[in-house]
């Protein structure tokens, strides 16, 4: 047996083998099934073209598609495979007479995200890699749930309207919605995102934009406020219908396809524009999902990564930051903007808790981190006792006012010295990420 993995391995050695035959760029397509194709910038001799198939193909098994290997010479729509955005660098080889690159395109259904360039919207101000005022956007993500995501979401969200900043909350966690509801206590606008995806895809988009918002209807001195965009409204009707359409891609008017990250970049650009929010908070979905490629690798969004010291939340994170690590072409667009969270600090044994906790978070970011050797002085490594590293987690104390019916966004104000006890380090220092000014 020859498996998914297996097969791309081999492929890859095969090719290593064979390199000094390639006059270019190759590209391995991986289609939906995990088959297997190979195009060739430069054309290959009929013997090189045999003896390139019959070593391949006992070394892909079920995973070779019938015509193994194609050139770019051949192809009417050779760009989609030699300038996709989403191919990765695997291989390049400066040992031969010419040099080249072996790279790999995915196609998947879902994941392709994780895999492509930060957004670039029309009109869009801000840089790649940083934060340009006047928007500023936080996402919020845990790889796995109940660490306290969506709580701290809520009240920092309220720290920052009572600072007299004018804050903008999206309730993107749509398998899971819980932070509009909680901050629209009084009530429901008519729309929420799944609605204007599934209208915006016929073309009513702007009939559905200026009903799918509220205003959080706590009262904040200094013009503070909290717009706040639910994931449905109460004119939603059913809503699993509509959450099943939501990530699909559509072509906008002029026919050309927009995926569901050029849909959401541009919503929420049009909200941001509309308010013209100091700051934008994103509740993203839990797990290694769709939307969380979206807000963490491609909007340009600071990204708060949330965790409890557990094995299964090392492992889980792991599996993503391994991910990271093999195709570094985008990672430098977004690590700057990755900071870890430790959720629910125990009441007991503290500060061993948070060393465990850093060193766990360490191993985790020197995935991305560069090389020891790496003396540039932009160089993207930090010590394991650097208080400004990504892996150095912010920290939020455990709080039992914040769990069960005694936790109410409607009545925060009568329990201000227990946020002030739990969240007020970690305010702060959110505060000193985003506005810069560390002391």
């Amino acid at each position: 047996m020859i498996d998914f993995h297996e097969a791309l391995e081999n492929t890859i050695q095969v090719l290593e083998d064979s390199r000094t035959q390639f006059r270019g760029d190759l590209v391995i397509l991986r289609n939906m099934h995990g088959l297997i194709r190979i195009f060739l910038e430069n054309k290959l001799s009929d013997e090189q073209v045999q003896n390139l198939t019959v070593a391949l193909e006992p070394k892909l098994g079920p995973y070779k598609r019938e015509m193994l290997l194609a050139f770019k010479e051949d192809l009417f729509d050779w760009e989609q495979f030699f300038h996709a955005p989403a191919k990765k660098l695997l291989r390049e080889w400066t040992d031969t007479h010419t040099p080249a690159k072996l790279y790999l395109l995915e196609r998947q259904e879902i994941g392709e995200d994780w895999d492509l360039p930060p957004l670039i919207i029309a009109g869009d101000t801000k840089n790649v890699g940083g934060f340009t005022p006047p928007v500023q956007r936080v996402n919020f993500f845990g790889i796995k749930g109940g660490v306290g995501r969506s709580t701290a979401l809520i009240l920092l969200a309220r720290y920052w309207a009572k600072a007299g900043k004018k804050v903008l909350v999206l309730d993107l966690d749509l398998e899971s919605p819980g932070v509009g509801h909680s901050l629209l206590y009084a009530g429901l606008p008519d729309y929420g995102l799944v609605d204007w995806f599934v209208e915006d895809a016929v073309g009513q988009g702007e009939d559905v934009f200026s009903q799918m918002w509220g205003v959080c209807p706590i009262n904040f001195e200094n013009s503070g406020q909290i717009r706040v965009v639910p994931a449905w409204g109460a004119k939603t009707g059913d809503y699993i219908p509509k959450l099943a359409r939501t990530y699909g891609a559509h072509p906008d008017a002029h026919g050309n396809l927009q995926t569901f990250a050029t849909r959401l970049g541009r919503v929420l650009q049009n909200l941001e524009k509309d308010f013209q929010p100091d700051l934008v908070l994103l509740d993203s979905r839990a797990g290694i999902h769709d939307i969380s490629a979206v807000t963490i690798t491609r909007l340009n969004a600071l990204s708060l990564l949330f965790a409890i010291n557990s094995a299964q939340t090392w492992q889980s994170y792991g599996l993503l930051f391994q991910y990271w690590r093999s195709n570094l072409s985008h990672l430098s667009s977004f690590r700057e903007n990755l900071k870890m969270v430790a959720g629910q600090l125990p009441e007991t044994n503290k500060e061993a808790y948070l060393e465990t906790f850093r060193d766990s978070s360490y191993n985790l970011f020197c995935q991305i981190y560069e090389e020891d050797g790496d003396t540039t002085d932009d160089a993207f490594n930090f010590s394991v006792t650097d208080a400004l590293a990504p892996h150095q987690p912010l920290k939020i104390e455990w709080n039992r006012s914040f769990f069960g019916e005694e936790f109410s966004t409607a009545n925060l104000q009568a329990i201000d010295a227990q946020i002030e006890a739990s969240y007020g380090s970690f305010f702060h220092n959110v505060n000193q990420v985003v506005f810069g000014d560390w002391t």
